[in-house]
């Protein structure tokens, strides 16, 4: 196990965009899970409780991704507490290269049968 968390660690310090991507899922599907399980109790206190290191991380990926030009803040409606980004074209070939290699990624694990069965 701790071999798989070194590998898992090194892809994320080695693709910072795919990082980026994986923290914002992660931090979105944390976010609905607490919105859904508000009334759960215990769950919904470790959900809040485990949040603050996402959202610091997300901030700070959001940050780099709008200094680097990927993405740029727009004017959101209504709702002051939410921000809004729109991918700029920058961005959108980050997003396309990192996905293709994503694509070849999964072509070798095919191709070596890595993995059994189809997912």
């Amino acid at each position: 196990m701790l071999i798989d968390l070194r590998y898992a660690l090194r892809l994320l310090v080695k693709s910072p965009w795919f990082t980026a991507l994986t923290v914002l899922v992660l931090a979105g599907g944390l976010a609905r899970k607490a919105k859904e399980q508000s009334t759960a109790g215990w769950v919904a206190g470790v959900v809040k409780k485990t949040w603050w290191p996402f959202a610091i991380v997300l901030v700070l990926a959001l940050q780099r991704m709008e200094d680097d030009g990927l993405i740029r803040e727009v004017a959101s409606k209504g709702d002051d507490r939410r921000r809004l980004f729109a991918l700029q074209p920058a961005g959108r070939r980050a997003l396309e290269t990192e996905s293709r290699r994503i694509l070849r990624l999964a072509q070798l694990v095919r191709a070596k049968r890595l993995v059994s069965g189809e997912a």
